[in-house]
């Protein structure tokens, strides 16, 4: 027991400096950013654009380099409900990496790209027993549906949020 206490102490903590990652990333390109602790369920960060605001949802992946997989959580079986991918209400989807990479993309194209691709492998209890995931090979998941963002400059990532956001108007 305790060392699952420790094992849950330690992910939140991760997952914390990874939610801080991206919101690092966006105020940098002149998106001021904030870890959004009143709307923890629906996302993690909220961003300022203009007189809106946009969200995203952060996922720190610990196993990837190890496995070669991208987890993307999409079941709580613990609770019986929908979590992650499928509970979100965020507007971006970010994936942090062991290694500091940060890939960004789309809520909606995430979820289109796993209605279009069936997972390599799908784990029914992952986690703390809590989270069914799917499993797609990094390879081919971040390049096909994600954007590396970790690496842009400030003009790059400004274009990339700003031509996401202008998706939802068409």
């Amino acid at each position: 027991m305790v060392a699952t206490k420790k094992r849950f102490l330690r992910d939140l903590v991760r997952g914390g400096r990874a939610e801080q990652m991206v919101a690092d990333l966006f105020t940098a390109a002149d998106f001021p950013s904030e870890l959004d602790k009143e709307a923890r369920i629906d996302w993690d960060v909220k961003s300022v654009y203009g007189q809106a605001y946009f969200t995203t949802e952060v996922k720190y992946d610990e196993y990837e380099q190890r496995s070669g997989n991208v987890a993307i959580e999409v079941f709580n079986p613990r609770l019986g409900k929908p979590s992650g991918i499928t509970a979100t209400k965020a507007f971006f989807w970010a994936h942090v990496l062991a290694d500091g990479v940060v890939w960004v993309t789309p809520v909606a194209s995430l979820k289109e790209y796993l209605d279009n691709h069936s997972p390599g492998r799908i784990i029914d209890r992952g986690g703390d027993n809590n989270a069914t995931l799917y499993l797609y090979p990094s390879d081919q998941i971040l390049v096909d549906a994600f954007t590396r963002v970790d690496n842009m400059t400030v003009e790059e990532l400004q274009a990339f949020v700003i031509t996401h956001l202008e998706e939802i108007d068409e």
